[in-house]
């Protein structure tokens, strides 16, 4: 028989309410993928994500940690529930980090989203293109998985080198930017 505890109905519905809640957002984490195949680009605003990167860390590990102490806690059911348990929080939390780094700003941006410009600093003009973004400029100071800026006009990507200042328009909060337009900054000149 597989090892649980068995801490009372009580104890397990909360190990559900748990479970449930990894699970919705596990699926708010999938948004800054999707939103990438459907051509929308989106940034995370430097200076909050240094600031908060910590903080995303600690909650993440802490959001996998419970979901771990909810797998034992929660009756086993099926074949791969022991596997299960093992592997989860080391891959829930690097889903829970990506859903707290990026799809948390998105959605925010999305219902609170104003006209702005940000700006951002160019690491490498040629950065590593995917299926969806090509051609890619890397950015510095952001997350790995989000450090690129996608469908850059052919004209502006020649003109680029590293350490330049480039121009985001669209619609944004302070958390990030759903960017239209890239605008190279004269050097020197900021806004």
């Amino acid at each position: 028989m597989p090892f649980t505890f068995d801490l009372g109905e009580k104890w397990e519905r909360a190990a559900r309410a748990v479970l449930l809640g990894a699970a919705v957002f596990s699926m708010l984490s999938m948004v800054p993928f999707l939103v990438e195949r459907f051509g929308v680009s989106f940034l995370p605003d430097p200076v909050i994500f240094a600031a908060t990167n910590t903080l995303h860390s600690v909650l993440a590990v802490g959001m996998a940690t419970a979901l771990f102490v909810a797998l034992f806690i929660h009756p086993p059911k099926g074949r791969f529930f022991g596997v299960l348990r093992l592997t989860a929080p080391a891959i829930y939390a690097v889903i829970f980090y990506v859903g707290l780094t990026s799809a948390v700003p998105m959605v925010w941006t999305t219902v609170a989203g104003a006209p702005t410009v940000k700006v951002v600093t160019v690491s490498s003009p040629e950065g590593m293109p995917t299926a969806r973004c090509r051609p890619a400029v890397q950015l510095r100071d952001l997350p790995f998985l989000f450090n690129r800026l996608c469908n850059v006009p052919p004209a502006l990507l020649m003109t680029l080198s590293p350490g330049d200042k480039v121009m985001l328009i669209g619609r944004g909060t302070r958390l990030g930017v759903f960017y239209e337009e890239a605008l190279l900054l004269p050097r020197g000149e900021d806004v």
